[in-house]
């Protein structure tokens, strides 16, 4: 884990169909002192389903003395997370994954590992790390 940061890539919908996919995955990488990035860069859409399942991962992350950031928020979860107030609960950051969260399609090697979740790939796991690989 390069810094012990964690990424993860949400694409498409975030919502009760597959937001407990999402925290699934979040509840997974949760260790001690560890900071999730949670890129919502291509997240089209977020119901309440997804809202819960990011404020009760941030809620455990704290917990155990780690971080979760958003990053790169679309417009209409912006509004999401400002009607909600969860962008006064967790921090919102612009910009910072970059080049990192790469699609697992795009990536076969390296120092990043990922999966997809779901048959319809609404959901890309980065993990920055050497020899690192979670099999959703």
């Amino acid at each position: 884990m390069r810094d012990g940061l964690a990424v993860v890539a949400v694409a498409g919908e975030l919502d009760c169909a597959t937001a407990p996919q999402l925290s699934t995955v979040l509840d997974g990488l949760a260790e001690p002192g560890r900071v999730i990035l949670v890129d919502l860069s291509d997240t089209e859409f977020m119901d309440c389903a997804g809202v819960g399942a990011l404020a009760r991962s941030y809620e455990h992350q704290c917990q155990l003395g780690g971080e979760l950031l958003l990053d790169s928020p679309s417009r209409a979860v912006c509004r999401v997370l400002e009607r909600t107030h969860l962008d006064k609960m967790i921090t919102v950051l612009h910009g910072v994954v970059g080049p990192a969260a790469v699609p697992w399609s795009d990536t076969h090697g390296g120092t990043s590992s990922s999966a997809f979740l779901g048959s319809d790939s609404c959901f890309a796991l980065c993990a920055l790390a050497e020899g690192s690989r979670w099999d959703l």
